[in-house]
């Protein structure tokens, strides 16, 4: 039996209610069985059914959702039965904000609390497809798991000293309630350990704060030389403080073999698992500066200085983790770009360690100052010279987004900060880089630390996209190894531009990595989810 149903809701049948379902159902889960002659489902081996109703309420931040979704694969067999899903979320409120009887004035500090709230409640299984062939309902009624999963948060911003200061405090905790979880134990008759599942009511819980203190500070210097020479010095220092309890529950017993001594959750096979069981207490900085030259414009009265970017992005960052066993200070990642040109920049990365080593290059606990190794050691670096050929609208569009990401914080957004030449912008018709990268890594793997210390490579690649048509562009990517004289990989891409979604196609067409992703994405959250919407190479252009 195969069954295909696609329905979609008209937006104006009903301003509160949504109902859509796309089913394609196949009770054999084998595309190649179907009777119909022109069975375009014959190489599928994937097979995915939704049924979702949604509720919302105008004027609140609140949304129901129910879904029945079955995803069948017929290579491996399984079948993954969601009957049903519920899910209850609340964007982010501020209930503070009616305590204030007076509208006139300034917010209070109160007022910018903000509070978010999901709860998805959910019965799933997963079985082979010969239980509903043999229909054995009794087999396939025991695979099923359920729970609730319930996650708050709360996240404000206030402004300090004079509004020189950012403080961005969240608090995010999360609760697993389980039906089933298991049991371990150990028998000594066989010398087997032994696992028991439990039916009951489970709950595992996990809670971290965390708070941001970020501000901007600025430096004029000026030279002997010329008193109309100054340069701009921006320094935007940023420190985050964040705190994991271990709230877990997690056993340690003698149930291994032989009696051995293992740590393991109840809920490590439950459909809500938790997360590790050691604390954290993770402080985490980040030390950005820029640098800019001004010169007083003598023909131009209209324009009183020009201006001229010496350093676009000098970053310092790392963490300090309290909570560690030992070596609890993070390697020191440093970022320098600088971009004398708008058709030429340089990009240095390089990770530094204050660490002690021994002779096999080797780090352990303690300081390189305290052994008379100086302030530390260099264990990587690279050094990139990139050449862009575009037209002169889109270096200023380049430009302009090498600005407006080096404001976020985050480690993929750092990436595109340093190298804003790989963002795919359709405003941008073509654009065509060359980039040329020397490494240089320390030598952590010979049996001798003296002998050939440091080990270098280069790697030239070639990269840039058209827009050929108003909604779709092409894009290439392509690396050649310079000390394996090979290329390493070709990557070519299609990107379809939807508005307010985009659709994605990569190919790898050879080298060590020969594979291919399709990818739909919302672009309206792309600046807002770093780790979803932007990816580092290679898994993005």
């Amino acid at each position: 039996m195969s069954i295909q149903w696609s329905h979609q809701q008209d937006v104006k049948a009903n301003p509160y209610w949504r109902f859509n379902s796309r089913v394609n159902f196949e009770s054999d889960n084998n595309g190649t069985t179907n009777l119909d002659p022109l069975n375009t489902q014959y190489f599928q081996n994937n097979f995915n059914s939704d049924i979702n109703l949604t509720r919302s309420f105008p004027g609140k931040p609140v949304t129901m959702g129910l879904k029945a979704g079955l995803k069948q694969n017929s290579v491996s067999g399984n079948m993954d039965l969601d009957l049903p899903t519920f899910n209850l979320n609340v964007t982010r409120f501020f209930p503070f904000k009616a305590l204030r009887k007076n509208k006139i004035g300034g917010e209070k500090f109160y007022e910018k609390i903000g509070f978010t709230y999901n709860m998805e409640g959910k019965n799933r299984a997963l079985f082979k497809d010969s239980l509903l062939n043999n229909r054995q309902f009794d087999l396939i009624g025991k695979q099923f798991q359920n729970g609730i999963r319930h996650s708050a948060g709360m996240v404000a911003a206030f402004q300090l000293f004079n509004q020189t200061v950012t403080l961005s405090p969240t608090i995010n905790y999360n609760m697993r309630m389980n039906l089933q979880s298991i049991e371990r134990s150990y028998d000594a008759l066989n010398n087997a350990q032994v696992i028991d599942t439990l039916r009951g009511l489970g709950i595992s819980q996990d809670l971290n704060f965390s708070a941001q203190l970020s501000t901007a500070l600025y430096g004029y210097y000026r030279f002997a030389f010329d008193r109309d020479m100054r340069m701009r010095h921006v320094i935007t220092p940023r420190v985050n403080f964040r705190y994991v309890p271990n709230m877990s529950s997690y056993i340690t017993d003698n149930v291994g073999v032989n009696g051995a001594e293992l740590t393991y959750s109840p809920y490590e096979r439950s459909l809500y698992r938790e997360p590790s069981a050691r604390a954290q207490g993770r402080i985490e900085y980040s030390l950005g500066n820029t640098f800019e030259l001004k010169t007083r414009n003598k023909r131009d009265s209209l324009t009183d200085f020009n201006k001229f970017m010496l350093i676009d992005a000098l970053t310092f960052s790392g963490n300090y983790d309290a909570l560690a066993d030992s070596m609890r200070f993070s390697n020191i990642n440093i970022n320098l770009r600088m971009s004398p040109f708008p058709s030429l920049s340089f990009v240095s990365r390089g990770v530094y360690s204050i660490y002690a080593y021994d002779d096999k290059g080797r780090s352990f606990d303690d300081f390189a100052l305290n052994n008379g190794q100086g302030l530390g050691r260099l264990l990587n670096f690279d050094f990139s010279t990139t050449f862009t050929l575009a037209s002169k609208e889109s270096k200023e569009i380049i430009e302009e987004n090498q600005q407006r990401i080096s404001n976020y914080w985050d480690g993929d957004f750092q990436y595109f900060a340093m190298n804003p030449h790989e963002i795919l912008d359709f405003r941008i018709p073509w654009k065509f880089n060359i980039t040329h990268t020397w490494f240089f890594n320390q030598n952590r793997d010979t049996l001798s630390f003296s002998d050939e210390r440091f080990t270098q490579n280069q790697n030239i690649a070639l990269s840039g996209d058209i827009t050929f048509t108003e909604r779709w562009k092409i894009g290439f990517n392509t690396s050649y190894d310079v000390q394996l004289t090979q290329l390493t990989q070709t990557r070519i891409s299609l990107t379809r531009d939807m508005h307010c979604w985009q659709l994605s196609f990569f190919w790898n067409s050879f080298g060590q990595s020969q594979n291919f992703l399709i990818r739909f994405n919302g672009t309206a959250a792309m600046l807002q989810s770093a780790k979803v919407e932007f990816r580092k190479p290679p898994a993005f252009l």
